[in-house]
């Protein structure tokens, strides 16, 4: 019977991070976020110009009724 109080206490002290590390990491996570972002913009931004190119490159040819 007494395990069960010393795990339920062990649960809540592995639970709590420090201060010092969570705000460090907090940092990072930000700093990725943002490089993440900015490589879905430029995945975004590559994929919309491949579709133009493609388009421009498939209007060049004579319409089939012509």
């Amino acid at each position: 019977m007494s395990d069960t109080p010393d795990a339920g206490s062990n649960g809540l002290t592995a639970a709590a991070p420090p201060t010092k590390v969570a705000a460090k990491g907090s940092a990072a996570a930000a700093r990725r976020e943002r490089q993440a972002a900015q490589l879905r913009a430029n995945l975004a931004r590559r994929k919309q110009q491949a579709r133009e190119k493609a388009r421009l490159s498939a209007g060049s040819d004579p319409a089939p009724g012509d």
